[in-house]
């Protein structure tokens, strides 16, 4: 196959020699010819590094810059370089141009130049190399046009001594349509801190979940930028057991949303104010996965009006469609480590124009 497309390659830069030769190159002698493949082997005469046809004259076609007409490549056009990576991107595109070597005539895939990136290392020209830290303020544009999305969710763990008591964060053990119409068990994070939801690529691959491209960055706290997320979903959640009611979710797909919650089993405390309830998960002082988070974008849906609170260092308990959830600091009990959640969400322009060049790159 490899051989067949080396050969497919070599046709059509041949092609576009002839081309370039009888448009550009007046044929007055022999001396301007085009000489034939030496008979060698089929690998020798189309391989990667062969040419297999090449001009012996001494003259060469004029290179003409796209944007000025001038006799220049667009590389070394002073146009070109004074505008920023997002509008010399644009005009690659819009001038068909090999976002590789910005050479006209072929896509990124068929470009034979072996330069990456001097800043990055990736498969694009340095010049149009995106750095979202700084192009966001340089160039004529400005940031008004980079349009940004953040969202807070919850998904870091930090970590300090209380030595005295832990915060219990809301569970919930609920059942997911899979997409051959199976139900199944995972175990949610409720976080009313979190503008978007979360299930985990292990429970979306369980799932079976059709997928749709998703471009955001996630970003932690104090706005540390994290791996981007690429892929989003539905899914419809249900009671245990219960077929009704169920409740659509937009989710994000990542490949862990925390550790397990909580980090040390509990003992629980005689807490009389819970003790009648139908818990959500009762397993909530034992360890476990998180396999979904449930944000604030679909927690004011699942909330019923009970509320009860015990005493001071007891936890308080919400109804919910799924049953009582429990939260807050608990006195009883010591645990060295707890866990805060904060994360952002962010789409940038220029991540989002950073995609193209992934999609338009074939796997060697």
């Amino acid at each position: 196959m490899s051989e067949f497309i080396d050969f497919l390659r070599s046709h059509v830069r041949s092609a576009e020699v002839h081309q370039l030769k009888d448009s550009a190159i007046p044929c007055t002698s022999t001396k301007n010819h085009i000489k034939p493949p030496q008979p060698n082997s089929y690998k020798s005469r189309y391989g990667p590094n062969q040419k297999v046809l090449s001009a012996t004259s001494s003259q060469a076609p004029t290179v003409c810059c796209p944007l000025c007409k001038k006799s220049h490549s667009i590389r070394k056009c002073q146009l070109f370089s004074d505008q920023t990576p997002s509008e010399r991107f644009k005009m690659a595109k819009t001038h068909q141009l090999c976002i590789n070597c910005l050479g006209p005539g072929h896509s990124p895939s068929a470009c034979r130049s072996k330069y990456k990136c001097q800043t990055c290392n990736k498969s694009h020209h340095t010049l149009l190399h995106f750095d979202a830290s700084t192009n966001a303020q340089a160039g004529p544009s400005g940031p008004a046009d980079r349009p940004v999305v953040n969202c807070n969710t919850a998904s870091l763990s930090t970590r300090r001594q209380r030595p005295s008591r832990v915060v219990l964060l809301s569970t919930i053990l609920l059942e997911v349509v899979a997409r051959d119409g199976s139900r199944q068990s995972f175990r949610a994070l409720v976080d009313s801190g979190s503008q978007a939801s979360f299930i985990t690529e292990k429970s979306a691959c369980s799932l079976m979940l059709r997928r749709d491209r998703s471009s955001v960055n996630i970003s932690s706290f104090n706005s540390t930028t994290c791996t981007p997320v690429r892929s989003k979903s539905t899914i419809v959640i249900t009671p245990r057991g219960r077929l009704t009611p169920s409740v659509p979710v937009d989710v994000l797909i990542v490949p862990q949303i925390t550790e397990c919650t909580p980090q040390q089993p509990i003992v629980p405390g005689k807490w009389p104010h819970i003790v009648d309830l139908q818990l959500a998960d009762p397993s909530y002082h034992t360890p476990g996965e998180i396999d979904i988070l449930l944000g604030a974008d679909i927690l004011p849906s699942l909330l019923l009006k009970g509320k009860v609170e015990g005493q001071k260092g007891e936890p308080m308990a919400l109804e919910t469609v799924f049953g009582w959830i429990l939260i807050g600091p608990v006195n009883l009990h010591a645990q060295r480590n707890t866990v805060s959640l904060c994360l952002s969400i962010s789409e940038p322009l220029d991540e989002t124009l950073k995609a193209f060049w992934e999609i338009e790159e074939l796997p060697s």
